[in-house]
C-alpha cells in the first residue's frame, strides 16, 4: 500500500488507493441457492453491461479541520462512500452480507491501514443507509450506502 502523504492535492487519490487496495485483496461474497457470487470493486455505477453484485466506491471526501487558531496542526478526516448494487431476487441478505464484510475488513486491518497508510478509524468509523430497491434497465436492484470514516495520524 501507499503511504499516505498529507497534502491536499494528494490526499483524495492516497486514501481511495488504500481503500480500493484491501476491497480488491478482501472481494466479499454472498451464497444464493447453489452459488456463491464474489462483488466486483469498480468506480463508478456503470448501467451498460453491468454485472452485478458490485460496490462502486466513490471518490473521498476530505473535511479539514484546524485545531490552533493561528491555523496550524491541520487535523484531515476522510469520508469514503460505498455504494452496493445486487440483483433484488437475491433478497436483502446479499446486500447485508456484503456490507458486513466490508466492516469486518476494515476493522480487521485497521492496524495495517494505520502502520501502512497513516489512516485511523474514527471513534464511530462506519455510517450506513438502509437497503432499498433500485429499477434499472428492466430490472430491480438493492442497494445501500456505507460511508467508511478515519483521519490521517
Amino acid at each position: 500500500m501507499v503511504k499516505i502523504s498529507v497534502t491536499t492535492t494528494a490526499l483524495r487519490q492516497d486514501v481511495y488507493s488504500a481503500i480500493r487496495t484491501l476491497l480488491v485483496a478482501n472481494k466479499p461474497t454472498y451464497d444464493y441457492g447453489s452459488e456463491t457470487f464474489t462483488y466486483s470493486i469498480v468506480a463508478e455505477y456503470g448501467r451498460q453491461n453491468a454485472s452485478f453484485p458490485y460496490i462502486v466506491l466513490n471518490p473521498a471526501s476530505v473535511n479539514v479541520e484546524l485545531l490552533c487558531l493561528d491555523g496550524s496542526a491541520p487535523d484531515y478526516m476522510i469520508e469514503v462512500q460505498l455504494d452496493f448494487y445486487a440483483k433484488e431476487q437475491h433478497r436483502r441478505v446479499a446486500i447485508d452480507a456484503g456490507a458486513d464484510s466490508v466492516m469486518d475488513t476494515i476493522i480487521d486491518n485497521q492496524a495495517s491501514l494505520k502502520s501502512t497508510d497513516g489512516l485511523l478509524l474514527m471513534q464511530d468509523p462506519f455510517d450506513e443507509s438502509n437497503t432499498t430497491q433500485f429499477d434499472d434497465s428492466q430490472q430491480v436492484l438493492n442497494t445501500k450506502s456505507l460511508v467508511i470514516k478515519v483521519k490521517v495520524q
